[in-house]
């Protein structure tokens, strides 16, 4: 059966990009806590009417990632310490219940994906903290070392939480996840260029996590998560105070 019910317009398409767009530049850091944003202004620097603009902000809000400051403008929104905190608490909490249910679903292709994520891991650990000796800490191969090694880490999480087949969960976790991940993976980078820490003292934790998962072993796994996510966010929130 078919339905007149028109073809897709412009706009909604575009609105999706806007709203893609201008999230990715909250989440990275490119538009700042409190940075004032304007329907004209976002219309005029991503090349499209205010339309699209409209919907995308509308949505931002709703992910409370934007707060209204007047009729037509908003602003990025600034959450205080406690707010991080609570935050940080919530994305905990889904990880770990994410990385539970994936003890029972998990592949052992995924598995092979979570161990070359660590082997490739370790490689830039030991480059890292072999130019640190050899540099020291302020020199700019280190922060490029630096942010390979969190991304790597950060998609060995990933991998994880996918292995849930958990999409409402996974959308929980991508919102809730999404403000303040450029302003701590940056605070990390600065920790380990500072004082050569960073994930050092939780890295072997990663290895543990897979372990559990090749066990398919629920309880272990959801119980390590927790405490690795949680010693992250704490360590991470006091960087950020």
């Amino acid at each position: 059966m078919s339905y007149d019910l028109g073809h897709l317009s412009a706009p909604i398409t575009l609105a999706d990009q806007a709203y893609s767009t201008l999230r990715a530049a909250i989440v990275a850091g490119e538009l700042k806590q409190g940075a004032k944003l304007t329907d004209r202004g976002l219309a005029d620097s991503l090349a499209v009417s205010p339309t699209p603009i409209r919907e995308a902000i509308r949505r931002l809000e709703q992910d409370r990632l934007v707060e209204r400051t007047g009729p037509r403008s908003v602003r990025v929104a600034i959450y205080s310490h406690d707010e991080r905190a609570e935050i940080a608490q919530a994305a905990d909490s889904l990880k770990a219940v994410l990385a539970r249910i994936a003890a029972t679903k998990i592949t052992e292709a995924e598995l092979d994906d979570l161990a070359q994520c660590l082997e490739a891991a370790d490689t830039e650990r030991e480059f890292l903290y072999n130019q640190i000796a050899e540099q020291g800490r302020t020199a700019e191969v280190v922060r490029a070392s630096a942010a390979k090694l969190i991304a790597l880490l950060r998609e060995f999480h990933a991998t994880i939480n996918r292995a849930s087949r958990n999409d409402i969960l996974l959308h929980v976790l991508h919102t809730v996840e999404a403000f303040g991940v450029d302003t701590r993976q940056k605070a990390l980078q600065e920790q380990i260029a500072r004082d050569g820490s960073g994930p050092q003292g939780r890295y072997h934790q990663h290895r543990q996590i897979l372990e559990a998962l090749r066990a398919h072993d629920p309880d272990r796994v959801e119980s390590l998560m927790l405490a690795h996510s949680h010693g992250a966010s704490i360590d991470l929130l006091s960087l950020t105070t």
